[in-house]
């Protein structure tokens, strides 16, 4: 399992007025399938926005869950969008590193708070004239493990991120199932929960509970796979 992601930017098409004067309408899915979508993939990174959870739950939570667990998160800060500010925001609250934004040059000024951030520019006539350095950007996002560039967390550098465990917990469910299976010495159930939870947000977690449970039935080749996929997902 490679990187995840999570999209945050404008919906539909957006008539915007641009800096020249002129007025230019946008289609943000066609940013999004221009040039977001191919710099992840070659940055090995799988993910969407929020319409891939309309049609499912609560739709607030789940947007907080994948905030909250992305490795990476591309923000288009293009517009001065609430929803996009707002979902900009909960991920700086909750995540120290690893957002990265994008925008074009629009009548629009980068809102205060965000001036001094860096992005990637982009011609939003040419979109996947982009996707070259974008996906280079993120490679770099990724591979930096010390650069904080949340500015709440450089603004107060004696406040602590939330560690993953405690932003995605192992829903009650998987927890009681695989104690079942621990009980009853079901090794290759726990096998098939390994299976399952790497699939899933709260997965690192789910996989971590997994290999104990193989460890403590000394089904260690089995926990030494759990704990590689573990690692995998990491990006170890």
């Amino acid at each position: 399992m490679g990187w995840s992601g999570f999209i945050v930017r404008p919906f539909g098409p957006r008539t915007v007025k641009l800096r020249d004067g002129s007025a230019l309408t946008v289609d943000f899915e066609a940013i999004e399938q221009l040039l977001i979508a191919p710099a992840m993939a070659r940055a090995g990174i799988a993910g969407s926005t929020t319409q891939d959870i309309l049609a499912a739950g609560n739709i607030r939570e789940d947007m907080f869950l994948l905030l909250a667990h992305a490795d990476v998160v591309i923000a288009d800060i293009s517009l001065h969008n609430a929803n996009v500010f707002y979902e900009l925001g909960a991920r700086h609250a909750l995540r120290d590193r690893r957002t990265f934004m994008i925008r074009f040059a629009t009548a629009e000024d980068v809102p205060f708070d965000l001036k001094t951030d860096r992005y990637l520019g982009y011609d939003p006539r040419q979109p996947e004239a982009s996707v070259d350095a974008l996906a280079a950007a993120l490679v770099a996002t990724l591979a930096e493990r010390q650069r904080v560039d949340s500015p709440i967390f450089n603004l107060l550098p004696a406040l602590k991120a939330p560690s993953v465990r405690d932003l995605m917990p192992v829903p009650a469910d998987f927890r009681e199932e695989l104690a079942r299976a621990q009980a009853e010495r079901q090794r290759g159930h726990l096998a098939l929960l390994a299976d399952e939870a790497n699939q899933l947000p709260w997965g690192a977690e789910g996989l971590r509970g997994v290999a104990q449970a193989q460890r403590s039935l000394d089904a260690l080749a089995a926990a030494r796979d759990t704990l590689e996929a573990l690692r995998t997902r990491q990006g170890q």
